[in-house]
């Protein structure tokens, strides 16, 4: 009887450790996120290049080189981002299948993840080229931007032109009329 006694106060005691090393655990990972919630620089959720322009303090030259690299960027990626939709919606069918055909299915996947891996390269590259036109002193400020950019669960939000003429079009229009220019981008979260 005795030693049963002991067995169940060393349980017993077993139990409220884990207890009390499962509450801290848990509550030193909510005080960092709410430290890294409190010097994370707040975005605008609109007009994003003028945002840059002002914390940067671009010269002309610079803002139209961002520009730049901000159309390309939302070309390509938003095509990427179609394809992907369209990727995600062949594999629903597959799933409301009586008979899904897994070969199928695994190509699709890998598909997915070279869309999502030429995604992550796009991105990498649309910063690399916005560094790549900044001064020594400008290259801090803008790593800062674009860490805020990152949510917690790892996506991006990144500027988005709403514009759905055709490139050439677009194009054309710009360079005749120089106050089509504006910046009329947008925060869109993409779920990559």
């Amino acid at each position: 009887m005795k030693h049963l006694k002991t067995i169940l106060i060393i349980f017993v005691f077993f139990l409220l450790g884990t207890n009390v090393a499962t509450i801290m655990v848990y509550q030193k990972h909510i005080d960092r996120d709410r430290n890294v919630l409190r010097y994370r620089m707040e975005l605008p959720n609109e007009k994003l290049g003028r945002y840059i322009n002002g914390e940067l303090n671009l010269s002309g030259s610079q803002t139209d080189q961002f520009r730049k690299f901000r159309r390309q960027y939302n070309r390509k990626a938003n095509g990427i981002l179609d394809d992907m939709q369209g990727i995600r919606a062949e594999m629903l069918e597959i799933f409301k299948s009586t008979e899904p055909d897994r070969q199928k299915y695994d190509k699709l996947a890998a598909d997915l993840g070279a869309k999502h891996c030429k995604l992550k390269e796009l991105t990498f590259d649309y910063y690399f080229n916005m560094l790549s036109v900044l001064e020594e002193d400008q290259k801090p400020k803008m790593s800062e931007i674009f860490e805020a950019m990152l949510t917690s669960e790892g996506f991006a939000k990144t500027p988005v032109h709403h514009d759905h003429r055709p490139a050439d079009q677009i194009e054309q229009t710009e360079s005749l009329n120089p106050a089509s220019q504006s910046d009329t981008t947008v925060f869109e979260e993409f779920n990559q």
